[in-house]
């Protein structure tokens, strides 16, 4: 008896260990530069991605990441100095299923020319060590790109336009694209074909649920994995729910806000420049210095998505212990929402490893679909 306790302690302390160092040898995207010059709110940095765990890939991956966004000239000009104009440079990205998406951003004086704005996009295979194109997304990558094009002009051309410089969202970049956390896909502009008020170059999201019929979902298939392995819960199809509770001033020098605040009970309404946030709203406390919330009219969680999802389709989803009000037109231009029906969820959110108390509320028009949804930070 003895020796078969030993043996099964000892199995699973084995296995115990093969779970750890699975965690340990993920592959992950770290940052390398001037992480501390930003964090001190210098004019001058330049921090970039790298793939640690990579595998046999990583290397190379790591390599034309630098070569793409040009990375080595940018450290250069810092050696040379920036002036008054500065510069910085920062990513965003991450690796799902072995897909690794990235965009690289610069703003301020460039190796060549004049000062500008500029986006470097790309993603790897790292199953292959390859850069995956555009078209291998899908298994009819024509007719994604007409739907694409349909929507843009039907959906997004009027929204976007009273708040760009240079407005041509046609011909579309396909090939500039990166995906994002939520599943859904962003295209970034050259700055001379789509720009913001801002002067940042323009991009534009498509949510999971836009472009499903068409994307390649086969077993092994490059969205497949991306889209198997995702976030759970309340913010899984929340784009920039990591901003929840952090300052909203660092918040808007990265999301960049369209226009001034607008009213919002309790507190102020922003809308952002970021692409994955149009069509939702951050929402901040009364002396907006904290980001409490975010209201969506466009969410894709793989389960609820607005503008299909029934609010009855919703409930039996969530359970039966949400909290049930109804919105008349008055409460509904408030708080930016539809006349109909609310439904509130108590959940938790993250903020800086600590739990806070959060509502996640539905809210549904008239004839029972879902329109808007809303995470806001409680306690």
């Amino acid at each position: 008896m003895r020796k078969i306790v030993f043996a099964l302690v000892t199995l699973i302390c084995l296995m115990l260990c093969g779970v750890c160092l699975a965690q340990e040898t993920m592959p992950v995207l770290t940052s390398a530069g001037d992480t501390q010059a930003k964090a001190s709110g210098e004019n001058d940095y330049v921090i970039y991605p790298v793939l640690e765990n990579g595998g046999e890939y990583a290397d190379s991956v790591n390599t034309q990441m630098m070569e793409k966004a040009r990375i080595n000239a940018f450290l250069q000009l810092m050696q040379f100095g920036t002036g008054s104009t500065g510069l910085r440079v920062d990513w965003d990205g991450h690796v799902k299923g072995n897909v690794l998406s990235v965009v690289i951003g610069a703003d301020g004086k460039m190796p060549v020319g004049r000062p500008s704005q500029v986006y470097y996009p790309m993603n790897f295979d790292l199953e292959t060590g390859e850069e995956i194109s555009f078209e291998a997304l899908f298994t009819d990558a024509d007719a994604a790109m007409a739907h694409m094009e349909m929507l843009l002009e039907n959906e997004v051309e009027e929204t976007l336009s009273t708040h760009l410089e240079n407005s041509e969202l046609f011909p579309v970049p396909f090939e500039r694209y990166t995906l994002e956390r939520d599943g859904g896909l962003t295209i970034w502009y050259e700055k001379d074909q789509l720009s913001f008020l801002s002067g940042f170059s323009g991009s534009v999201h498509f949510r999971f649920s836009d472009l499903e019929e068409y994307y390649d979902l086969t077993e092994g298939s490059v969205m497949q994995r991306f889209r198997q392995e995702g976030e759970t819960g309340y913010l899984r199809g929340f784009s920039k729910a990591d901003c929840l509770g952090l300052s909203f001033e660092e918040t808007v020098k990265h999301l960049r806000s369209t226009v001034d605040s607008e009213f919002y009970p309790g507190g102020a309404l922003f809308e952002m420049e970021d692409a994955p946030l149009r069509g939702n709203y951050l929402i901040t406390d009364e002396s907006e210095e904290k980001v409490l919330g975010i209201l969506c009219g466009r969410v894709d969680d793989g389960k609820i998505m607005t503008g299909k999802t029934t609010m009855d389709e919703a409930k039996e989803l969530l359970g039966d212990n949400g909290i049930s009000i109804l919105v008349d037109a008055d409460i509904a231009a408030q708080y930016r929402v539809c006349p109909g029906e609310s439904v509130t969820y108590k959940t938790t959110v993250t903020v800086e490893d600590e739990q806070r108390q959060a509502d996640y509320t539905l809210y549904g028009d008239e004839g029972g679909i879902v329109r808007f949804v809303k995470l806001m930070i409680t306690d």
